[in-house]
């Protein structure tokens, strides 16, 4: 007989959880509260533009094998711009430009082959990053200080200079945690390097070749339809209905409630516990998941006519600056990213869209050569005040595991203890892990 699965939540986790579990053979419906699909991973429609707008721009890793699962599942691997190595262009205020080319060695050694020929590397810097080695083994992660110290106490710890923070660790933490080295738990750094560097192929940048839309939403509701799966927005689940350990029902937003054979809770870590009364919530999580939420802002500018900037890469980091990532979206239109807004600038976040517009002007004038602001003919900020949680040191302990103490609820979301920051594939990969573990206890 056909067992069912319920999902709570229609974000990046629930709708990889409804692709997998669909192709397993189960009966699945969907609840998602919003009118929109995908989460924070969503595109919205300028009609004004006539084109779609990212909500932010999503790069992904060559170890993301659970996104790429999904995105063969359901059509759109093809658009991705998959890179055989690792390739970064960076600039500084003086318009230098700086270029970290990994080369075709296994695993650790293309990095190591990429920072012995960067040109802004010193040789005492470049003798220094190989006390990096220590990450690449597995067994370095028995050491249980990584789990009490920062990020930027490890780098200290391995004598990483300021130059080597500048050019490599900077960009790569912001970049993957979103936020500064003080407020990332040195042992999430470390299962980040050992899975980068297990292979050469871990560490190249994928960029998309569509919209957040076209890559992992609007085919993912067609996949879902033609498995017949019931899709449901504009209505989530409003209590988790308990008898014992095991989920009865679920009450939704219009009153009537809903029963499967199993459940997937893919809603954010920070509307989890309203799904329960206070007495089960206690008996079965012991704890409020105590995780902090970290903003990234989005910087969408239009041009007038074609710009012509000296650099001709799809994705330029800039160092020094409060603008970290530009992307050349096309001609005449790019993207700029600022990640953990919240602890730089006096808190950015709070910051007006002028104030935010004119930063960003300053940063682009001084870095990058043939930028004209007067090209400029209309700007869009973005921020994503909830973009992910906060990896800090303590926060591990808050993320669940996919499987808890209540029988047939199964929890994901890049907030779940995936071993990853929270990123796509964090929201993926809990997704399969779910899948798994629902699978698996049929037989």
């Amino acid at each position: 007989m056909e067992k069912s699965v319920i999902i709570l939540g229609g974000g990046l986790a629930g709708l990889a959880s409804a692709v997998f579990l669909s192709g397993k053979g189960f009966h699945v419906s969907v609840y998602e509260s919003a009118p929109k699909w995908g989460g924070r991973t969503y595109s919205y429609f300028d009609k004004e533009k006539n084109i779609f707008v990212d909500n932010g721009v999503h790069v992904l890793a060559g170890f993301y094998e659970n996104t790429f699962e999904y995105m063969k599942l359901i059509g759109t691997y093809d658009k991705l711009d998959i890179k055989k190595n690792l390739e970064l262009i960076l600039c500084d205020k003086n318009k230098n430009v700086f270029r970290l080319k990994c080369g075709n060695l296994p695993g650790v050694f293309s990095l190591l082959s990429g920072i012995f020929k960067f040109k802004g590397f010193t040789f005492k810097d470049k003798i220094r990053f190989l006390k990096v080695r220590k990450l690449t083994n597995k067994g370095y992660l028995d050491n249980a200080a990584l789990e009490s110290i920062s990020a930027a106490q490890l780098l200290d710890n391995l004598g990483q200079t300021d130059n080597l923070k500048k050019f490599f660790w900077n960009p790569l933490i912001y970049a993957s945690f979103n936020t500064t080295p003080e407020n990332v738990s040195a042992d999430l750094l470390a299962k980040l390097i050992i899975k980068g560097t297990e292979n050469k192929k871990n560490m190249s940048i994928i960029l998309g070749k569509d919209n957040l839309n076209g890559l992992f939403v609007d085919n993912a509701l067609n996949y879902l339809k033609n498995k017949s799966v019931i899709l449901n927005n504009n209505l989530g689940g409003n209590k988790i209905n308990l008898k014992g350990n095991y989920i009865e029902s679920v009450e939704l937003d219009n009153g009537n409630t809903v029963s499967a054979d199993y459940y997937v809770c893919a809603v954010p870590f920070f509307n989890f516990e309203k799904l329960f009364s206070s007495e089960f919530y206690v008996k079965y999580f012991n704890n409020s998941i105590n995780l902090k939420t970290s903003t990234i802002i989005s910087v969408h500018l239009f041009f007038n006519k074609e710009i012509n900037l000296e650099i001709n890469n799809d994705m330029i980091g800039l160092l020094d600056t409060t603008v970290q990532w530009v992307f050349i979206n096309n001609k005449k239109h790019i993207s700029l990213v600022i990640s953990g807004a919240d602890f730089i600038e006096n808190n950015l976040t709070e910051k007006t869209n002028e104030e935010i517009y004119k930063i960003c002007m300053e940063d682009l004038k001084s870095c990058l050569t043939g930028f004209d602001e007067n090209n400029i003919s209309d700007f869009k900020v973005i921020k994503e005040k909830r973009a992910t949680f906060l990896p800090e040191v303590g926060s591990e302990k808050h993320r669940f595991n996919q499987k808890c103490n209540i029988e047939n609820l199964f929890i994901a979301g890049d907030w779940t203890d995936t071993g990853l920051p929270s990123t796509i594939e964090g929201a993926v990969k809990s997704a399969r892990i779910c899948t798994d573990l629902i699978n698996n206890n049929l037989n």
